[in-house]
């Protein structure tokens, strides 16, 4: 697509959702937004849109959408799901949902996944990893999922709640420079040269990311789909990794998060209720990876 093309599919897109929003939040969240990421890629290669990812410039707009989604989840979605909760970190905003403690039966909506984190020495709070309302295709973005780093709506948006700023501040967490091109309804597509650069030749170049972790998984699926990358940029990605502790299991947990491969959650349940929980032993992990990723392709 060109970039008159582009602009009229995501301004379609960006407006036909707010028009679902709450007449108070709408102009809030056209002049707060923008969108960035995969999808603008796709579409210079014409190739199918899987999301359109948009960012909040202002936490607290942000907030106040996160807020009307939960807002709109049935009172008792699963037995599992406690209290809801949201909060704003400035540069993020956190979406904390707490366990009841119930193991979850069959049929229940809600991911098997749980992790624990310690509120003070003598006390362990349980939270939902995971959040699915529903599976189906809904019209009208509807909230699909709800994640530690977005919220899914049907009809393919899905808002990034991790990260929130200006493009440059949000982009210093992006793992390739082809992501970083940026189109909002107030200024329109901004197309970095660097970035149509790699579009075009499908090089992939690292940006530097604080989730270094995700960016070496991320690598296989862009090389599935016909991207290429040389040694040096393998070598920066596997630089910023050995400057990580991953033998905390936090660390571990919080750069596992932005990995697409459900396979990890159940390592770090395992990792979780072993004796050394905190501490990660070496010969363990490589035996939990093992038996967990046994002929997968």
């Amino acid at each position: 697509m060109n970039k008159k093309k582009i602009s009229f599919v995501i301004t379609e897109k960006l407006n036909s959702w707010i028009k679902t929003l709450p007449e108070d939040l709408r102009k809030e969240v056209e002049e707060n937004i923008f969108v960035s990421g995969g999808c603008i890629a796709s579409m210079l290669l014409n190739e199918p849109v899987n999301d359109y990812d948009v960012y909040f410039t202002n936490s607290k707009v942000l907030k106040k959408v996160v807020d009307h989604y939960l807002k709109a989840l049935p009172s008792k979605t699963n037995k599992r799901v406690g209290e809801i909760n949201s909060l704003d970190h400035g540069n993020s905003v956190e979406i904390v949902i707490k366990s009841q403690g119930v193991a979850s039966g069959d049929g229940d909506e809600i991911s098997e996944y749980e992790y624990f984190e310690n509120a003070d020495e003598h006390t362990v709070t349980s939270f939902v990893e995971k959040l699915i309302v529903s599976d189906k295709k809904l019209h009208s973005y509807k909230p699909l999922l709800f994640t530690s780093n977005a919220i899914s709506l049907s009809n393919d948006i899905q808002i990034i709640t991790r990260f929130c700023g200006s493009s440059e501040e949000v982009h210093k967490n992006f793992d390739f420079i082809h992501a970083t091109n940026t189109f909002s309804l107030t200024e329109g597509l901004k197309l970095r040269p660097e970035a149509v650069e790699c579009i075009l030749m499908k090089e992939l170049r690292y940006n530097g990311s604080l989730y270094p972790v995700a960016a070496l998984f991320r690598l296989r699926k862009f090389i599935q789909r016909g991207w290429k990358v040389n040694a040096g940029q393998m070598f920066k990605i596997a630089y910023d990794i050995a400057q990580l502790d991953l033998n905390d299991i936090m660390i571990l947990r919080d750069q596992l998060i932005g990995v697409d491969v459900a396979y990890f959650h159940e390592v770090l349940e395992k990792l979780q209720h072993s004796e050394t929980s905190e501490q990660i032993d070496r010969t363990y992990l490589f035996s939990v990876l093992n038996n967990i990723f046994d002929g997968e392709e």
